[in-house]
């Protein structure tokens, strides 16, 4: 199944990645290269108008969830710009640290420290909430679904995705057949309806708007009683009830 599948090749990643031929210096030089190419003119004007007010790390999401003042660190990329491409980059290169292998390495456990062990309940037997995605996004965009699941777990939900039928999307739209589409739909739909049923969730959350729509079609025309939510929906309920 796609979604065991994918659960499985996330294991298999830190195996799979190359491993790294290149020397430390062309590693550095390779990073900062990078760096420099999508540094603009806006992000150069941050940089040189700053003034360590720390707004910018009350605006970090990972800062304020946290507090961890090392999630809004951006000392390093200054060190590259005023080195690269500031005004005095000449004097910085003659008195600046030089940018080293292990200062890269230290941010990038930054950039994936949040990333793992994420629980995702896979088929439970009852749920007060089942959530759908797509196997386009589980294939393309896992993100997508790992911030689902942040936002259902911090919120505190009993949800579920089920492996045998976690698909919203109706992929008869995609075949360009209005005939073949309305059969796939009313097909996929009164599947889904068995699978919420067996889990006796009172509610479906789904991440995708057009999704959304088609299932609120669905639930009209079998005249279903189940609440179809998207994901923006449901945390904009649960802000609802924390300003009350």
């Amino acid at each position: 199944m796609i979604y065991q599948g994918f659960a499985e090749k996330i294991q298999q990643l830190p195996a799979m990645a190359p491993k790294v031929e290149l020397p430390a210096d062309e590693r550095v030089r390779r990073a900062v290269t990078t760096l420099v190419n999508d540094t603009h003119a806006d992000e150069a004007v941050w940089l040189e108008t700053c003034v360590h007010c720390g707004q910018c790390a009350h605006a970090c999401h990972y800062f304020t969830q946290t507090q961890e003042p090392k999630y809004a660190k951006i000392e390093l990329y200054r060190r590259i710009y005023k080195r690269e491409l500031g005004p005095f980059r000449w004097l910085y290169k003659l008195l600046g640290k030089s940018i080293t292998v292990q200062d890269l390495e230290e941010m990038q456990e930054l950039v994936y420290d949040s990333e793992y062990r994420v629980a995702v309940p896979l088929d439970k037997e009852q749920a007060e909430v089942l959530v759908l995605t797509s196997a386009v996004d589980i294939v393309m965009n896992g993100n997508g679904l790992l911030a689902t699941a942040k936002v259902m777990n911090h919120l505190g939900i009993d949800w579920t995705i089920c492996s045998e039928g976690f698909e919203s999307a109706n992929f008869g739209l995609l075949s360009g057949n209005m005939e073949l589409l309305g059969q796939l739909a009313d097909k996929a739909f009164k599947l889904k309806i068995e699978q919420v049923d067996a889990t006796g969730a009172e509610s479906v959350v789904v991440s995708c708007a057009s999704c959304r729509l088609n299932f609120e079609a669905g639930r009209a025309n079998n005249h279903w009683d189940k609440t179809v939510d998207s994901l923006v929906e449901l945390v904009a309920e649960q802000l609802g009830d924390f300003q009350k």
